[in-house]
């Protein structure tokens, strides 16, 4: 290749300085002549001198052809001679506007469709069927695979086709039923309440069967593949007469071509001129790849339910929650618990199932990724998962023959183009404006958060469009902050976005320089910003925070004694069973006054009835002969004794035995004894007075029949 002499190409710059050349934003890399010679199969080569020039067209930003790259040949009519050479000179036949724009770049991954996954799979208990509670031995739970009707039921596959032979296996759930040691603490698993006097009455379930379900949203998931980068230049070449400074399509012809990654040539003919997209610079930013997610995009619901429809809508908000999930999230298989994809065998299978909480299994779920994010989202920090959050999505390839994942981006990315055409000169103009920074502001960083966000406002002072590029130059404690350049129209302001993030634990104020360079870079405004930090936030995990308030609800469609007894304390607080419609803590209470009444009365009418004596005869029963001999001799003494004292009579003896009974119904008197003689008498009641007389002269009553009747047959 023969190059143009350095002065040479600074004299022709100057020449095309002449006259007004529009903004451009494409640096020239190189330049030169050569004599291109074609092989057509003939006996001589046709050689043409041609002009090659090459140009680093940077990619557009705010827009799909916001940056735009403009080259113009000189629009002088009188021969240039070239300063180091007088022997040559340089005449224009006509002027050729080229102008180059690049897109923004877009970095597309190809996507494999993988298979369905649902929004939440759920679980559900039943205590209770058609017949009542579920218990053992009239009304059992039935959870055994090959039965005819066991009480979750079984799924199919296809759903609609219910036949033994489409049965999907495990999904007919299992049961969990109340044991010994549940009696006693009121365990097994959540929803099912152990009562005991509730389950031999049949009054509460002892048995519960625990069912899978999904949740009507469905999401497609996608494999993600290696990344390929997109973009188109377009290149517009204008033929127009010298002296034209502006491109007036009545007098000027126009071609229009487009290369790049996917059609790197492109000729001319009209003009002769060859395009080549040859490849991109590196840019300062690198690539990120997601061959370790899958995307999840809603695609069809169930029913119809607003939520999910609206989750499944084509509309830009939604687009941009859609997930990239981690494949370690995920099951293909459906056997693993608590990942995106779960299904009947891992529920089935779960180790200690019925000693554990509803729901166990079914965590970390597409449904709780949602609203992670979406809280994320309302409190203006990142997430995790939504696709917005990875950069700009375009999901419109998503579905189709050939799906893929599309992200545009903003980083600096210059492809170099190849330019060969026979032309009479080569001009690369660069527009250059003044500006300043009129205010940057950041919000209050915490330390280590990716949240720290530096406003910087610049402005166009100058008179024609330009490029600028914006530097921020911080301590050590802050992460370094990439460039940005941006197009800005005169007397326009943008804003520049800086992500800021602080890496120091204990926070505190920075100082950072704002650099403003025009297009050329060259230093012309500088600013300097304050950033306040915030020390680390101390977290304990999942582990922090200490519990309160109760203990929650089960998932049970059947009423729960033990859950009432929670919510309302006190065994007698007969107006809390009523609010929460505890009925059988309402049975018990009037089980147990009807019991306390009943009780009562028994206990009073048997005082009534028997007296104190009854309770102690229960102990200690009368010794019958020791008595009646210790009583005999003591009459004996008091007989003695008052006949001395009174009479002059012989002594009689008193009846050869006395005992003493009770009398009935006579609980307020003393105990009565009765003499038994020797003939039709006996007494029947005890004197008034103290026993001073002689057994003979104490007043006998008549015996009634029926106790001669008992007593003849004692003497006999």
């Amino acid at each position: 290749m023969k190059h143009t002499k350095p002065g040479t190409i600074f004299y022709i710059i100057v020449c095309v300085l002449s006259f007004y050349s529009p903004a451009s934003r494409a640096t020239l890399t190189s330049a030169g002549e050569i004599q291109s010679c074609t092989n057509n199969g003939s006996s001589s080569l046709h050689c043409d001198k041609k002009w090659v020039v090459t140009f680093a067209v940077a990619n557009g930003q705010q827009g799909v052809d916001s940056t735009v790259a403009k080259v113009f040949g000189s629009n002088q009519s009188e021969p240039l001679t070239d300063p180091s050479d007088p022997n040559k000179a340089y005449l224009f036949n006509y002027t050729l506007h080229i102008t180059l724009s690049k897109s923004k770049i877009a970095i597309e991954y190809p996507l494999v469709y993988l298979q369905d996954f649902n929004n939440q799979p759920y679980e559900i208990v039943y205590e209770a069927n058609s017949n009542g509670p579920l218990e053992e031995y009239t009304n059992p739970c039935v959870d055994s695979w090959g039965s005819s009707n066991p009480t979750c039921g079984y799924a199919y596959n296809p759903p609609n086709e219910i036949d033994i032979a489409n049965r999907i296996y495990n999904s007919q759930g299992f049961c969990c039923q109340c044991g010994v040691s549940d009696y006693l603490a009121e365990g097994t698993r959540e929803g099912l309440s152990c009562n005991l006097l509730g389950s031999l009455f049949q009054i509460e379930p002892s048995q519960a069967a625990h069912c899978l379900r999904f949740d009507p949203l469905w999401y497609s998931g996608f494999k993600v593949g290696t990344y390929e980068l997109y973009y188109w230049v377009t290149v517009n070449i204008s033929r127009c007469p010298l002296n034209t400074t502006v491109v007036n399509n009545s007098i000027c012809s126009l071609e229009t071509f487009e290369v790049g990654p996917t059609s790197p040539l492109a000729y001319s003919d009209k003009y002769g001129i060859q395009i080549q997209d040859i490849g991109d610079f590196s840019p300062w930013q690198g690539t990120p790849t997601y061959s370790n997610k899958l995307l999840m995009k809603p695609d069809y619901c169930q029913d119809s339910q607003w939520w999910c429809l609206n989750r499944t809508a084509d509309i830009p908000s939604e687009i941009a929650k859609w997930m990239l999930v981690d494949t370690d999230q995920v099951t293909l298989s459906g056997d693993e618990c608590n990942k995106v994809g779960v299904s009947y065998s891992a529920f089935q299978d779960e180790s200690s199932r019925c000693l554990r909480a509803v729901n166990s299994c079914l965590g970390n779920q597409l449904e709780d990724f949602y609203k992670s994010d979406l809280k994320a989202l309302k409190e203006g920090t990142s997430g995790n998962y939504f696709v917005q959050f990875f950069g700009d999505f375009d999901g419109n390839d998503v579905s189709g023959a050939n799906p893929k994942m599309r992200f545009w981006t903003d980083r600096i990315q210059s492809s170099n183009i190849l330019l060969e055409f026979a032309a009479a000169s080569l001009f690369h103009v660069v527009d250059v404006s003044e500006g300043k920074i009129v205010d940057a502001k950041v919000n209050l960083v915490e330390a280590y958060s990716k949240d720290g966000k530096m406003t910087i406002t610049i402005q166009n002072t100058g008179k024609v469009e330009a490029a600028y590029e914006v530097t921020a130059s911080c301590p050590n404690n802050i992460l370094p902050i990439l460039a940005q350049q941006v197009y800005i129209q005169p007397n326009q302001t943008k804003n520049i976005t800086f992500q800021v993030d602080v890496e120091d634990t204990h926070g505190g104020n920075f100082i950072c320089n704002i650099s403003l360079q025009n297009s050329i870079g060259q230093s012309i405004s500088s600013y300097k910003v304050r950033i306040d930090s915030a020390g680390i936030n101390v977290s304990t995990g999942p582990q922090a925070g200490q519990p309160s308030g109760s203990d929650g609800t089960t998932s049970s469609n059947y009423g729960s004694s033990s859950a009432c007894q929670k919510s309302c304390g006190s065994f007698f607080n007969i107006i809390c069973f009523f609010e929460h419609s505890c009925w059988l803590n309402i049975l018990y209470v009037i089980l147990v006054v009807i019991g306390l009444l009943v009780g009562g009365c028994i206990g009073i009418k048997l005082f009534m009835h028997f007296g104190l004596s009854f309770l102690m005869n229960l102990f200690k029963m009368p010794q019958r002969s020791s008595r009646t001999g210790r009583n005999h001799r003591n009459h004996e003494q008091n007989d003695s004794s008052t006949s001395s004292s009174y009479h002059t009579t012989p002594y009689v003896a008193p009846p050869p035995a006395v005992y003493y009974v009770p009398r009935k119904h006579h609980h307020h008197l003393k105990r009565r004894y009765i003499v038994d003689t020797p003939y039709a008498y006996r007494y029947d009641t005890e004197p008034i007075a103290t026993y001073i007389e002689s057994a003979s002269d104490k007043i006998t009553q008549p015996v009634r029949r029926q106790n001669y009747k008992k007593y003849k047959s004692r003497q006999s």
